[in-house]
């Protein structure tokens, strides 16, 4: 009786054992299998035969949904169909099944970027750094989002310059080589020089509006910064214009002042984190 016990348990034990080593064969069959559709999915988007390719890239990640490579490739082939909205389609179908998956939200971003669904595109690049912060392709396009949308160029740099790092570690040349080319097109940064020379207030104002016409972010953020008395009096002066021109009836008079108070008002609580400018503001507005 010893005997077979222990005989049928060695049984068991080897048909379990079986059954795990056929498990992990299929996996990576799978996974040699997933790569080798993968290359020929972005061989024929070469060749612009969209259809076949879109077939294999959506093969390749309904087995790996984290296969990131793979989904610019399947948004491209959707592109040459005119048909992004089955691309997006198709990958709202995956991560309906699994919304925490790294991959599927830079996916579902990359997509929504190529709508041109910018601030929803960047909040699914988030999502994806959230949940694996050594996704450089996120950070990545993320950069993308805050370089040529936000025009934000210091969040842009910090965020090319992690991605080559993430890219660097993990051997990912491909991912490196966008962040480094970006990276080199990024505008300079320009030095942030206050104005402390003396200024009367008619002097102040006509380089406010002169710069504002201009659109020189740094050369107003200067101005306010070294003239903070100068442009608490020109609010109240900019204020006083507006209700004269109110007075007036002229419409024209009245929203240039108003725009350039808000302008005004807005650089003013960036420089001094103080709000006393756009409570004034408000205070006019809610007359």
């Amino acid at each position: 009786m010893l005997f077979l016990k222990s005989f049928t348990s060695y049984v068991f034990i080897l048909i379990e054992m079986c059954g795990l080593l056929g498990i992990y064969q299929k996996a990576a069959f799978a996974a040699v299998n997933a790569k080798e559709a993968f290359t020929k999915a972005e061989a024929l988007l070469q060749e612009k035969k969209y259809p076949e390719a879109v077939v294999l890239y959506e093969e390749v990640l309904t087995r790996n949904p984290s296969f990131v490579a793979a989904y610019p490739g399947l948004v491209k082939s959707y592109a040459g169909l005119g048909d992004l909205e089955g691309g997006v389609a198709f990958i709202e179908s995956l991560y309906l099944e699994d919304p925490d998956n790294a991959g599927i939200n830079y996916g579902l971003g990359y997509a929504l970027y190529q709508q041109k669904s910018y601030q929803t595109a960047a909040g699914y690049f988030d999502r994806a750094i959230v949940l694996d912060p050594d996704l450089a392709e996120a950070w990545n396009n993320r950069a993308v989002i805050y370089h040529f949308v936000d025009r934000d160029y210091e969040k842009a740099r910090s965020y090319y310059e992690k991605a080559i790092i993430l890219a660097e570690k993990a051997g990912n040349q491909k991912a490196k080589d966008i962040a480094q080319n970006n990276l080199a097109h990024l505008p300079k940064t320009k030095k942030i020089t206050p104005v402390t020379e003396t200024l009367s207030l008619e002097e102040y104002l006509n380089r406010l509006v002169s710069i504002v016409e201009e659109g020189d972010k740094a050369k107003l953020q200067g101005l306010v910064m070294g003239q903070k008395d100068n442009s608490v009096k020109a609010m109240d002066w900019l204020m006083d214009q507006v209700e004269n021109a109110q007075d007036r009836g002229d419409k024209k008079s009245e929203k240039n002042a108003l725009t350039l108070a808000g302008i005004l008002a807005s650089q003013y609580a960036t420089c001094f984190e103080n709000d006393v400018l756009s409570v004034k503001l408000e205070k006019y507005q809610g007359k």
